[in-house]
């Protein structure tokens, strides 16, 4: 008689996520540190520019497959309809679970000067109902909020370090919901699945709590059937993989 892990396994060996955002935004960071891979890139052949049906896989971890989508720059319509295809394709019931999309991570650079947040296609993307496949929106690079802000508060010679910190991360988490959570419920209010979570990020060792808490976010919102080889191939929470060796 098979364990539930090898049951899994021998349905869905590895979990498929699709890391949609623009150049520049975080992607390879975020994966090397979430899977403990040594992706160089996730962008292949010409520069800023990825084929979204390519298989991305690590020898390094092999319970993961990773698809890539280049940014969605204004005005152009190409690329939100092959992500658009992709998704709809990987989604249908029809589909064997090993060949479906388990999960997608849509990367967006904090800002820390003034610029559009979201563009056209990005917008597009994220009122999509995607009701069976879990996203997560990744506010990346939290760490150059903070120093940006730190930057900015140097004249506050009257605080010890500990108040500092406290009105540094104050200063960032009100930036933070005017910058990016704001912008965001804007655009998916109505959406027909619900509200879309998301979770601010930085792969600094200092900051590592936020992966833990992104990794365990895509495991709330995923389906059961995928959610133990989720936990076998992300690298980030052990308390998740305690749980799934209890499984």
């Amino acid at each position: 008689m098979l364990s539930a892990a090898e049951e899994v396994l021998s349905q869905c060996p590895r979990f498929r996520i699709l890391v949609l955002g623009k150049s520049g935004s975080g992607k390879s960071s975020l994966i090397n540190a979430a899977f403990n891979v040594d992706l160089a890139t996730v962008s292949h052949e010409v520069a800023g520019v990825s084929n979204i049906n390519q298989e991305i896989t690590s020898e390094q971890n092999p319970r993961f497959v990773l698809h890539d989508s280049q940014g969605f720059a204004h005005g152009e319509t190409d690329n939100f309809e092959t992500v658009e295809r992709f998704i709809k394709e990987r989604s249908q019931s029809t589909t064997e679970i090993k060949d479906r999309l388990h999960a997608i991570w849509f990367c967006i650079e904090i800002p820390t000067e003034n610029a559009a947040l979201f563009e056209q296609g990005d917008e597009r993307i994220l009122k999509l109902d995607l009701d069976n496949i879990p996203i997560v929106v990744v506010f990346t690079k939290y760490d150059a909020l903070i120093r940006k802000l730190e930057k900015e508060t140097e004249d506050y010679d009257d605080l010890d370090d500990e108040q500092f910190e406290a009105l540094i991360n104050k200063q960032a988490e009100e930036a933070f919901q005017k910058t990016c959570v704001e912008p965001l419920q804007a655009i998916t209010k109505g959406r027909p699945s619900g509200p879309i979570p998301f979770m601010k990020t930085s792969i600094k060792p200092k900051y590592r709590p936020t992966l833990h808490s992104l990794i365990n976010m895509t495991r709330d919102k995923m389906d059961k059937a995928v959610w133990l080889i989720w936990a076998m191939a992300q690298r980030s929470s052990a308390d998740l993989k305690i749980e799934a060796s209890i499984e």
